[in-house]
């Protein structure tokens, strides 16, 4: 019955069942004929997995990052950082990537920072030459960093699953996003300086100047979010808050690009958004006691430590096997699955939890730009009106700088771990 109950599951997503369809199968088939829970039990256990404090932090994360998109805040980042380096072999590239860094600071969301970022740029590096393909899969890569540069939502939900620090996993996420984007920007350079892109006319210095002011407000926010939670003024939970506010005041007063529809607009994406992500934890909780009932975390600890790997190995092979399920299933899927399953045998062989959710996060963002699944993807092909096989073909040399960042971060730990060591 077992075995049934997990070909049910198995039969559901390669049907194209959504795969909140496909935990909730597997959890109530465990928890109702093996585990002889009542119906009304099950609804308490999805209950329990999103009522936790610090996932509060998600949804008002992403508002903060729909009221930024529409208030004018990454049209002004996107401005400044272009007149500093718009000049270069692919300069307009390089703005695209340190705008998405800086953005991703702010609004802690992939598809928020790709298509705010993205809708921006894109009409620039047309006009200097820059091939579509390259453009949109620059683009799509980037605004990956939204989830790995706090605030992040993935450090959010593993922080809540695997009941870490959220504040030391924030700062954990800090030099490892710099180093990738530093990656992506030798990339795009090096691409740029072959086939010879158009570069801009260096911009004058009150330019420069004047676009700095403009952005100030925008640089400020990070600052004040992010200090405040590693100053211990408030939790990553109330930062959130403080998002929403600050960026509901520069939206509104200081920029005036916002107004009552555009906030009304950001209020109903923002609702789409959350009750997806909450439904999905909901479900996954549920699965989890699939989990529960078999001991597979501890069967698997138990053959990683009789098969004598060392930490590094055994993160490498956890980068292939999370990668390959990138490549079939959206992030937070893989957050429920393949965390806790993963995550004793890390411990057990002296790899640093902090730094463990790092490199999970890193793979997670390789799997939103591989196909099948690449939400990222398809998000950036969605606004663009690119077609997605072009998409995914032009962020492959981006791709691959990624994933020699992770390499250096598996093999670095330092890298992770020397912001969150200055916490203790």
């Amino acid at each position: 019955m077992l075995t049934l109950a997990i070909a049910i599951a198995i039969l559901f997503l390669f049907t194209g069942a959504p795969i909140f369809v496909v935990f909730g199968t597997l959890g109530t088939l465990v928890g109702v004929w093996f585990l002889g829970l009542p119906p009304a039990a099950l609804a308490e256990i999805m209950l329990s997995g999103v009522n936790i404090w610090v996932l509060v932090a998600v949804p008002f994360f992403i508002l903060a990052g729909n009221l930024m998109v529409h208030g004018g805040l990454a049209r002004r980042i996107f401005d400044c950082v272009d007149s500093f380096t718009g000049h270069f072999y692919g300069g307009l590239a390089i703005s695209v990537i340190g705008a998405c860094t800086i953005f991703s600071a702010i609004s802690g969301s992939s598809l928020a920072t790709a298509s705010a970022i993205g809708s921006i740029s894109l009409p620039s590096m047309a006009k200097s030459g820059y091939p579509s393909k390259f453009s949109t899969g620059l683009i799509a890569v980037s605004g990956t960093l939204g989830n790995l540069i706090p605030p992040s939502i993935y450090l959010i939900i593993l922080g809540s699953v695997l009941e870490l620090s959220v504040g030391k996993l924030f700062m954990a996420g800090v030099l490892p996003g710099l180093l990738i984007a530093f990656f992506i920007s030798l990339t795009a350079s090096g691409i740029s300086y072959k086939n010879s892109y158009a570069m801009k006319p260096p911009a004058s210095w009150k330019t420069r100047g004047k676009s700095l002011v403009l952005a100030l407000p925008s640089f400020t926010m990070p600052i004040i979010v992010l200090g405040g939670i590693y100053g211990g003024i408030f939790t990553p939970t109330e930062a959130a808050a403080v998002a929403v506010l600050f960026s509901f005041l520069v939206g509104f007063f200081i920029y005036r690009e916002l107004n009552f529809e555009k906030i009304w607009k950001s209020l109903g994406n923002s609702m789409n958004t959350t009750c997806m992500v909450y439904f999905l934890i909901g479900m996954a909780v549920l699965m989890n006691k699939f989990f529960s009932y078999t001991n597979l975390p501890q069967e698997i600890t138990k053959i990683v430590v009789s098969s004598t790997l060392s930490p590094t190995s055994y993160m490498l092979l956890a980068c292939v096997l999370l990668v390959v399920f990138g490549c079939f299933l959206d992030a937070l899927p893989i957050i429920y699955i393949c965390g806790p399953l993963l995550f004793p045998a890390a411990v057990n062989l002296g790899i640093d939890p902090i730094q463990f959710c790092i490199i999970l996060t890193v793979c997670l963002l390789i799997g939103q730009v591989t196909p099948p699944v690449g939400l990222v993807l398809y998000g950036t092909a969605s606004f663009s009106g690119e077609k997605v096989n072009n998409v995914i073909l032009g962020s492959i040399p981006f791709l691959l700088a990624m994933i020699a960042g992770l390499i250096v971060i598996v093999i670095w730990p330092d890298l992770s771990m020397f912001l969150p060591s200055l916490m203790d």
